[in-house]
């Protein structure tokens, strides 16, 4: 079997890509009223960026990690760390500071038990869901990988893939959902691409990236309702809006070409600034809406008003990391490693002959 990266030098740089294609898609979207006709549903895919590359990233650490119970223990309590402390702050800043949906108590609630989807914070439960559903998911897809092979690892996932989506169609998917059925094939995506990439990175390394990530690139924007007025007029307005498989699928393909590159899109996508907005990407997500929501009502159709309510979101998501995010992420490790202690000592108690 192919050895496996640790680390994936253009990681944090794709999720950066991600959070700015939300960030500016929303900004433009909701500052300009005349913008909302033509470029409807497009915050969604860097969502569905974001879905993907997380479920190739967690795919590929169980891979290495393995699906035991120390392994569980230590993704359990990651998961937990890395989503509810700022989800909980987030959920109560709109609460008390508004511009979502989230008014009453019973919102608040609502929103805490991942039932119901406030504006843009759909998105977190189901991630959430994901993340409980992808362990177990994991420990057949490695068996079978390391028992007789990639092609019928990759055939087992594709085929879960293929089942969910006609169970639950994309094109029924309501609109903002929180529930995880529609998505799962998505993040199926990433999953196969964890399954696949060590056996084809060497190959993917040669490809030429940047003609593969413009053409991608080429085809969301043609995807868009500005151009698909064009070619195809009958279509429904918000026809992006449910299109998370094809745009998953594509997202994958640009995932994995970009993953390692050295050339000319990785050094962007390697960057500063990419890499640090892909860092702070959690809370940038969170609270950008807010922004975006009051430059919309303070001065609306206005270049100046996106520029603001991006550079805010910015700039409070680096502050939000800096003194909530990083100081919590310390807590787990720590957290960790006392589970991971007790749990051994406990081990060696009734372990036969200690």
């Amino acid at each position: 079997m192919a050895t496996r990266e640790v680390y994936f030098r253009n990681a944090d740089g794709i999720r950066g890509l991600a959070c700015l294609i939300v960030l500016f898609a929303h900004s433009i979207n909701g500052i300009y009223s005349g913008a909302r006709v033509y470029l409807p549903g497009t915050g969604k895919v860097g969502v569905w960026l974001f879905f993907v590359l997380s479920a190739f990233l967690l795919t590929n650490h169980l891979f290495l990690r393995g699906t035991t119970m120390r392994s569980f223990i230590d993704y359990g309590v990651a998961r937990i760390f890395r989503i509810a402390p700022l989800f909980v702050v987030a959920v109560l800043f709109y609460y008390l500071f508004g511009t979502t949906p989230i008014s009453k108590i019973s919102d608040v609630v609502n929103a805490l038990a991942l039932s119901k989807g406030y504006a843009h914070l759909w998105t977190i439960p189901v991630e959430a869901k994901f993340y409980v559903l992808l362990f177990p998911l994991a420990i057949p897809v490695i068996a079978i990988c390391r028992k007789f092979g990639v092609v019928w690892s990759a055939i087992f996932v594709t085929a879960i893939g293929f089942a969910s989506s006609l169970a639950f169609p994309f094109t029924g998917t309501p609109e903002n959902s929180p529930q995880l059925r529609w998505y799962v094939p998505c993040f199926l995506i990433g999953v196969l691409c964890a399954v696949v990439y060590p056996s084809l990175r060497e190959r993917i390394r040669h490809w030429p990236s940047m003609l593969i990530s413009l053409v991608i690139i080429a085809v969301m924007v043609v995807m868009t309702d500005y151009f698909r007025s064009m070619y195809y007029p009958l279509a429904p307005h918000y026809w992006l809006g449910n299109k998370f498989i094809p745009l998953g699928a594509l997202w994958g393909i640009f995932m994995l070409v970009n993953l390692d590159d050295a050339g000319p899109a990785g050094r962007i996508l390697s960057s500063a600034p990419m890499t640090s907005i892909g860092r702070w990407s959690y809370p940038i997500y969170l609270f950008h809406w807010y922004f975006v929501t009051k430059a919309a009502e303070i001065r609306p159709d206005s270049i100046f008003s996106v520029a603001a309510a991006i550079s805010l979101a910015i700039i409070v998501g680096a502050l939000v990391h800096r003194y909530i995010e990083r100081p919590v992420m310390t807590a787990r490790k720590r957290l960790e490693r006392s589970i991971l202690r007790y749990s051994e000592i406990d081990a060696a108690r009734v372990t036969p002959g200690s």
